[in-house]
């Protein structure tokens, strides 16, 4: 009878330790990429030009206070506005969609996986 000795089941743990772990980075880093989209879209909403200039004026701060973000089961980010005329001012100036071009959401979650993967390896 042949004999085997294997060390499936160390690798075994290491393999649910390294998901978890990159799991978890990309958690952190969709928080991170919320967060810097929901500031940026703060930004754009923070004008103190005329009415229709960009950014767009603050007149009550209604719009900046309906600003809002939320991180889904790990897997997606959700930012938005939950201002009643919210979408018919971003029809004409897209400050949602400005803040996401300007934080470089790639970079800041294959920032928060580098550091992941160096960590394990």
């Amino acid at each position: 009878m042949l004999k085997v000795k294997t060390n499936a089941k160390n690798l075994s743990v290491r393999y649910a330790k390294r998901i978890t772990a990159l799991n978890s980075a990309i958690a952190s880093g969709l928080r991170a990429l919320a967060i810097k989209v929901d500031a940026e879209q703060v930004e754009n909403l923070s004008g103190d030009g005329d009415r229709g200039s960009y950014p767009v004026p603050v007149r009550s701060g209604t719009l900046r206070r309906g600003t809002f973000f939320n991180v889904v089961n790990r897997q997606f980010a959700i930012v938005g506005n939950k201002t009643i005329y919210a979408a018919s001012i971003h029809d004409g100036r897209p400050f949602l969609d400005n803040a996401v071009d300007n934080v470089k959401p790639v970079e800041i979650i294959g920032d928060h996986l580098k550091k992941e993967v160096w960590a394990i390896l």
